[in-house]
């Protein structure tokens, strides 16, 4: 039996059961909603697959389909599209599509432009990853393979090759390969924007035929060349600057000379059809440049234009655009580019090829606000203007760590060609641990027309650090123009153009001199900057060359470059422009082996040419230059101040080793030594200008009219003081110093000594000048004619306190002048001490007791003869000698360049006066200090006799050897010491006495000797004496 329900149950409990599961129905609605919605959610993070036989066949439609921050997976195949992407996506190929594994080299996947727009497009701020694919076959106006607008992108592990940005309107394929004169192609233009009409191979670059007669509205033009199915042609107008301006047609037009042939259009080549279908995009790298077009085409692999780029790990291969950027361009944009090859790119080497076109044949990097290429390879990549491997300009950021070789302008006739390695402008990156090799800015067979300035770097306007790269074997050849406008085989650095930014060196404008580069810790080496083989001696600066700017040359290696005209190692040629100042500073250089030469024919600088307002050339190596006028290096400057170089082993058929002045000059030359230099003038030559010469080694030089210093016959001013010019020669005169005519000298202290010539003027040959000679040391120049000074024609000379020794004649006047001499030591002269004039008062002839002759030490003892001899007015003396020390010292000035720097007394006494034989003896020597000052860190000897033997000694002595030695003695002004030290007398009848020498006392400072006579102690004889006992015994 059923129970009936009740009325509570009939009335509430069932409304509420399906109330509930009303509810509970709802929730699984609203679960499975939410369900649904998670996987949507997931689908726009998702992965979308294309290949063959998938749900997308194209890229393009699965970049339509997904979602921002899908990831995009392309299956191995070629694809011929134009991606346009406006959404953040990741684009990932190299996938096999069973399994998509991913392996981007065995699994190819290409995108193929087709020539018809950019192969890939970014826009509209999106955040984008391109990876492992193929990017081939774009052709447009900005960015042929990749272009990116206002977004963010990562360009990783691609072959991007063969894309192309170029200066057409349509392009006609050949579907038949023809024979030369088969084919006409015909079209229309505007005969008011167009001369003359040139035909084109747009698949390899290559000019096949010319159409010079003005065209009116329609032009037909055979082409006498053989022509490839498959490769594409146009047809360009010469002032072309209007894409619309020519228009080839679909098909050909046929002429008794020229059959109709298979010319079919493949499809219309829509780079941009008109002004109203460009990209729009701002043209500022034509603004920065002063190029006249507003039609500059950017970026044939890649072009980033106010994006944020990183392109790592890329192929960049044969990718071409017309003005900017072959491989990559980057404009106002932050961009890393690392570990990238970059290789066979090309910039303006499209056609018609005008020179105004072509920078960056592999990057470009412009307006940039922060940028990095770091570790690429960038290699055969060609432009028409400027910056074969890497262009720069108006950007902030480096370039290190990249191997740039073999870029440049290749085999076509540029007419103004910039840094075929790497080209800088109005911008200061730093330059860092790269590699520029053999980039080259012209050929032999092919030179720069006009203008060729940095094979390997060129720097305008910047003011770049440029450390620790190596730059080596890159080369500028110039055709028929001005010298200076082939420069900087190495590098190239100015600071502003002329009017024209294809002006060149010749015609530049003198800049502020507020830009200044620094070189530092470079190796530059077998660079080369010359004249192609018609033309030979043309090129400045083989190795570094800075024109109109200033700069810094630290520290670097410059070594075996060679110019064809100036300064096969460095020129900086800033001198001479009124209102400039401009500064050189090269330091710690190693300039070595450089050459200057037209073929067989030397040019004119070997090392270093340098003219600056303000020059500052110290502590370099300049060795083993060739040059015509000067082997080792060239100055002038005001002030140019040469101090502390090595200038060694330089040959020139002018002056072997330094050159220097010009009509403004004031030049400094302190502290070098000039060594072993070969040219008509050995060692230094000053030529126009006022000199002071200070405290040089101008030693082993040889020339023709002088070994080791000369002046020209150009009014020179000269001081020479504290020079040591030892052992030159000269086949004519002068072995020493050659005064020439009009020559104001004044020679101080200076050491004179070894010299020969072989027709006259061992020493010194003064001609038709007027000066002084004062406190000089002139000795031993008596090889060939001997004399030490020989005053040929007007000379008139005030010579003064000198010591003139060991000569043929000492003074040898041949002409008609009158000189001046008085308190000179003029001795041991073979032939005679004067001639041809009458020596004055004060003179004495004694031998000055140098303290070692053999060695070219002309310090004097304090003994000699020649000390306090010289004239009572000390003020007519150089108020100090050769070593700094003050003159005079402790009475009259002495003569010659050295002043016996203390009043030093010497005594010694022993005790007994006289002894017996193996008795004791006791020496004590006294040193008193009459001087002035204080005399510390002497060194005291003395030698133990032949016949004692040492005891002891006081003072903090101790024997070594068989002498008896003090260090670091001091003896106060106006003070005496006592050294005490005891011998014993040897059992010897043979000997009388003991005779003990003094070694005498060193400055520690100094090399002076004073030397103590010898103490003499006789020896008693032993007489025979009877035993006291005997004695005793006797009484």
């Amino acid at each position: 039996m059923v129970r009936p329900r009740s009325l509570f149950s009939r009335l509430y409990l069932r409304p509420l059961k399906m109330a509930i599961l009303a509810m509970l129905g709802a929730l699984f609605l609203v679960c499975l909603q939410m369900a649904l919605l998670q996987v949507r959610l997931v689908e726009a993070q998702g992965t979308l697959d294309v290949c063959q036989g998938c749900t997308y066949e194209s890229i393009q439609e699965a970049v339509d389909a997904a979602d921002p921050g899908d990831t995009i997976r392309v299956a191995q195949g070629v694809y011929t599209e134009n991606l346009v992407i406006t959404k953040s996506l990741t684009l990932l190929g190299g996938f096999e599509s069973t399994g998509w594994t991913r392996d981007i080299d065995l699994y190819e996947t290409t995108i193929d432009g087709n020539r018809s727009g950019s192969v890939i497009s970014v826009t509209n701020g999106c955040s984008t990853t391109i990876d492992g694919f193929t990017i081939t076959n774009g052709a447009t106006d900005f960015g042929g393979g990749i272009y990116v607008s206002g977004s963010v992108v990562t360009v990783t592990n691609n072959m991007i090759e063969h894309n192309i940005t170029w200066f057409t309107r349509e392009a006609i394929t050949i579907t038949e390969p023809l024979l030369a004169g088969d084919t006409v192609v015909s079209g229309t233009c505007d005969p008011n924007l167009v001369d003359s009409l040139y035909v084109w191979d747009v698949t390899t670059d290559q000019y096949l035929a010319s159409d010079d007669a003005e065209p009116e509205g329609t032009f037909s033009i055979c082409i006498w060349q053989p022509l490839v199915a498959g490769h594409l042609i146009a047809v360009f107008g010469a002032y072309g600057y209007d894409e619309a301006i020519v228009q080839p047609s679909s098909g050909v037009s046929g002429e008794a000379s020229c059959q109709v042939a298979g010319i079919e259009e493949a499809h219309e080549r829509r780079f941009f059809a008109d002004p109203s279908e460009r990209r729009g995009e701002p043209d500022r790298l034509s603004a920065d440049l002063d190029q006249g077009s507003d039609l500059s085409l950017r970026g044939g692999g890649i072009y980033l234009l106010d994006s944020t780029a990183v392109i790592t790990g890329n192929e960049i291969v044969s990718n071409t655009a017309r003005d900017f950027g072959g491989g990559i361009c980057a404009e106002g944009s932050t961009v890393t580019i690392t570990g990238n090859d970059v290789i066979s790119n090309s910039s303006g080497r499209v056609f018609p090829i005008w020179w105004y076109w072509g920078y960056g044949g592999g990057v470009a990097i412009a307006d940039c606000p922060e940028f990095s290429v770091t570790d690429n390879y960038v290699s055969e990549n060609k432009m028409m203007l400027g910056g074969g491997g890497v262009y720069i300009s108006n950007s902030v950021g480096s370039l290190v760590g990249n191997e740039i070789r073999a870029n440049g302008t290749g085999d076509a006739r540029e007419a103004v060609t910039f840094g075929g390695g790497v080209y800088v402008a109005n911008c200061s990156p730093l330059i860092q641990g790269n590699e520029i090799i053999s980039n080259m800015l012209g050929t032999n067979e092919s030179p720069a027309q006009y203008c060729g300035l940095g094979g390997g770097l060129f720097l305008l306007g910047s003011s770049s650090l440029v450390t620790g790269n190596t730059i080596s074997g890159n080369r500028v050849v110039l055709g028929a123009t001005f010298q200076e406008d082939a420069q900087g085989g190495g590098i190239f650095a100015g600071e502003k153009r002329g009017g024209s930014p294809y002006s060149c060196a010749s015609s530049w404008l003198p800049g502020t001199g507020e830009v200044w580069p620094v070189i530092t810790g470079n190796r530059i080496d077998n660079n080369g900057v010359e004249g192609a083989p018609l033309w030979p001696n043309k090129g400045v600066g083989g190795g570094v060359s800075a024109w109109k700017v200033s700069v810094s040359l630290l520290e670097n290696e410059i070594m075996a470059n060679s110019a064809g005209f100036w300064a096969g190692g460095v020129s900086i040629l800033s001198w001479g422009y009124a209102g400039r100042e401009y500064t050189a500073v090269v330091s710690g250089n190693q300039v070595t082996g450089n050459r200057s030469s037209a073929g067989e024919q030397l040019g004119a600088y070997g090392g270093l040419l340098v003219g600056a307002t303000t020059a500052t050339i110290e502590s370099n190596l300049i060795a083993g230059n060739e040059g015509f006028l000067a082997g080792g290096m060239y100055v002038v400057g005001t002030p140019a101040i040469v101090q502390n170089n090595d200038i060694v082993g330089n040959k020139s058929d002018g002056v072997g080793g330094l050159l220097a002045g010009d009509d403004l000059t004031q030049v400094f030359i302190n502290g070098n030594r000039v060594v072993g230099n070969e040219g008509l003038i050995g060692g230094i030559d000053l030529m126009e200008g006022s000199f002071v010469v200070t405290g040089n080694q101008v030693m082993s030089n040889t020339g023709e009219f002088a070994g080791g210093i000369a002046t020209e016959p150009l009014g020179v001013q000269v001081s020479m003081d504290s020079n040591e010019v030892v052992a030159n020669h000269s086949s004519g005169t002068a072995g020493g110093i050659l005064i020439s005519p009009d020559t104001i000298f004044t020679l101080t202290n200076n050491i004179i000594a070894d010299n020969g010539a072989e027709e006259l003027g061992g020493g010194i040959c003064i001609s038709d000048s007027q000066g002084s000679l004062v406190n000089n040391t002139i000795a031993q120049n008596e090889e060939g004619a001997g004399e030490g000074i020989y005053i040929n024609g007007t000379a008139k000379a005030t010579i003064l306190n000198n010591i003139i020794v060991s000569h043929t004649y000492g003074i040898y006047n041949a002409g008609s002048g009158s000189s001046d001499v008085t308190y000179n030591d003029v001795w041991g002269n073979s032939v005679g001490d004067y001639y041809g004039m009458t020596p004055g008062v004060g003179e004495i002839s004694a031998d000055p007791m140098f303290v070692d002759l053999p060695n070219w030490d002309y310090h004097l003892c304090p003994h000699s003869p020649a000390a306090n001899a010289g004239h009572p007015n000390e003020a007519l003396a150089p108020p100090l000698d050769i070593d700094g020390d003050p003159r005079p010292f402790g009475g009259r000035v002495d003569m010659g360049a050295d002043e016996v720097p203390f009043d030093l007394g010497i005594s010694k006494t022993v005790d007994p006066e006289s002894a017996l034989p193996g008795g004791p003896v006791t020496y004590t020597i006294r040193l008193s200090n009459g001087g002035t000052e204080s005399l510390s860190g002497l060194v005291v000897t003395d030698r133990v006799p032949v016949n004692a033997s040492f005891s002891w000694v006081l003072d903090e002595g101790w024997l070594t050897g068989d002498h008896v030695r003090w260090e670091g003695v001091t003896v106060d002004s106006g003070e005496s010491i006592e050294l005490r030290w005891g011998a014993t007398v040897t059992d010897d009848l043979l000997v009388d006495e003991v005779v003990n020498e003094s070694y005498g006392v060193l400055s520690s400072e100094l090399p002076e000797a004073v030397m103590g006579e010898a103490v003499r102690t006789p020896l008693l004889r032993r007489q025979w004496r009877y035993p006291l006992a005997m004695k005793n015994g006797l009484q």
